[in-house]
């Protein structure tokens, strides 16, 4: 395939830019474009190209930004790919699993897709116990409402403590929680650091 403008065609792969490695559905499902997949690109109704470009970069390198949702890949709250040199993403993939249940250990918030779920770890705007928080607006808010902010800023009003699936669960030192509308742990468990 070689790239004319924003489209990409056909083309003898001596004079090529990319090799398309399989087709797909489109959008294609989990695991249904390999690994070094750089774009995914619609080739006609219901069908995408899964292609890897001859040279570097490669987009679809984990972090990039193009290619498969994987592993070490950022993600937008929406899900999709983000590069991580951008500012736009929430957090960094740990896993991509078919259900919340199956996320590693190492998971702090999880983003449902269409076919699965992403397991996001530290990084971005995602919250982990020893962070502190400035004090969010009344009553259930979305997580990434919720803004993390320096210890040692006038902002800080508390500091995550854990995550939990209800406020029973929190532990002892705890002051407040708060739940979060649509989250991988829906309680986050504070100590309040400004009263």
């Amino acid at each position: 395939m070689s790239r004319d403008g924003a489209r990409f065609a056909l083309a003898p792969c001596v004079r090529g830019e990319a090799e398309v490695l399989t087709l797909a559905a489109d959008p294609p499902g989990r695991g249904r474009c390999p690994d070094d997949t750089d774009e995914v690109v619609r080739v006609g109704r219901g069908r995408t190209a899964c292609v890897r470009a001859f040279l570097e970069p490669h987009p679809g390198r984990a972090g990039a930004g193009g290619g498969v949702l994987r592993a070490g890949d950022c993600v937008a709250l929406d899900g999709r790919e983000r590069p991580c040199t951008s500012s736009s993403w929430y957090g960094r993939a740990v896993a991509i699993t078919g259900e919340a249940d199956a996320c590693p250990a190492a998971t702090l918030d999880a983003l449902a897709l269409r076919d699965g779920v992403v397991c996001l770890g530290r990084g971005g705007n995602v919250l982990a116990e020893g962070m502190c928080v400035a004090k969010p607006g009344k009553g259930v808010v979305m997580r990434s409402a919720i803004a993390g902010v320096p210890c040692s800023s006038p902002r800080a009003w508390a500091r995550v403590t854990s995550f939990g699936t209800s406020a029973r669960g929190c532990p002892q030192g705890s002051d407040r929680y708060l739940r979060a509308r649509g989250a991988f742990r829906p309680v986050t468990c504070l100590h309040l650091v400004s009263k």
